[in-house]
């Protein structure tokens, strides 16, 4: 009897075993591994890596996602023109206002939706941001910053819409990458109040190869970063100058190293049009 017991108790123990091994198979094969998500306090759907900004309202990620918090993929959507933003249907782009539209497979959203998402491509222009960033960092914390500036205006100066796009992009990230910790409270003070303007005109800029747009914005991105550069002086004397002509006749001024005057608003169409208004060392 008592052996009896002992083979029919053994028998369902494995039964459950079993069975529990095959639902576990089962979450593993049909889930999506959350562990590394992390989800906006304010949108919680919208996930990505831990310290990514949320397209919605630029709070970083920094609630966990759990395996049953976890949002089903089929409900979200791409943006048509940058595939790697995804968020709710309807939902606005966070590079060009485009409404979300192009649904997303299971096999194309992987682990990060908004900003957060990683293509190859996007994989490869961030590891070339960041090695950029790295190189020009100093002993300025905001030297970075100020590298990305000027080869933005020397870009413009050649009328080169791509190279300003692309030094326009390197500003945005050097902007977002600045650490608050690293400046003294008249510095900070300083960054807070102009840090989300300049990252606009810079967003906008790096968004279009069109010298006319680009300019457009370089205008108000060199008046409010010559306010940040009076108090959180650069490592070399720069030089803040003016060209009459530029902005409809209302004039425009623009930040440089060189003393001589090379005019990011007409390039080679009138490249020496233009004074020297201030001298910041």
């Amino acid at each position: 009897m008592n052996k009896l017991m002992f083979i029919a108790i053994a028998a369902i123990s494995f039964a459950a075993f079993t069975n529990n091994q095959a639902s576990n198979s089962i979450t593993q094969s049909e889930g999506i591994d959350t562990k590394a998500l992390y989800a906006c306090p304010m949108h919680p759907e919208t996930t990505g890596n831990k310290g990514d900004k949320c397209p919605k309202c630029g709070m970083e990620l920094s609630v966990p996602v759990k395996h049953n918090e976890s949002i089903d993929n089929d409900s979200f959507y791409a943006c048509s023109m940058h595939m790697e933003i995804t968020g709710k249907k309807g939902d606005k782009c966070s590079k060009c206002g485009m409404e979300l539209t192009v649904p997303v497979k299971h096999n194309e959203s992987g682990h990060n939706h908004g900003e957060g998402a990683q293509t190859p491509a996007t994989s490869e222009m961030n590891k070339s941001t960041t090695s950029i960033a790295t190189d020009k960092t100093g002993s300025n914390p905001l030297s970075g910053v100020y590298s990305s500036y000027f080869d933005l205006k020397n870009a413009l100066t050649k009328d080169d819409g791509k190279a300003a796009q692309s030094a326009a992009n390197n500003l945005y990230d050097n902007i977002s990458q600045i650490n608050a910790a690293t400046l003294s409270p008249e510095e900070n003070a300083i960054w807070t109040k102009y840090k989300k303007k300049l990252s606009f005109d810079a967003e906008h800029i790096k968004g279009v190869d069109v010298n006319e747009h680009q300019r457009e914005h370089f205008i108000s991105l060199s008046k409010n970063m010559h306010e940040v550069m009076k108090v959180i002086k650069n490592d070399k004397t720069v030089y803040y100058q003016h060209c009459p002509m530029a902005n409809d006749g209302k004039g425009a001024n623009w930040l440089s190293l060189d003393s001589k005057i090379s005019n990011p608003y007409f390039g080679k169409s009138m490249p020496n049009c233009g004074t020297t208004l201030e001298t910041l060392k």
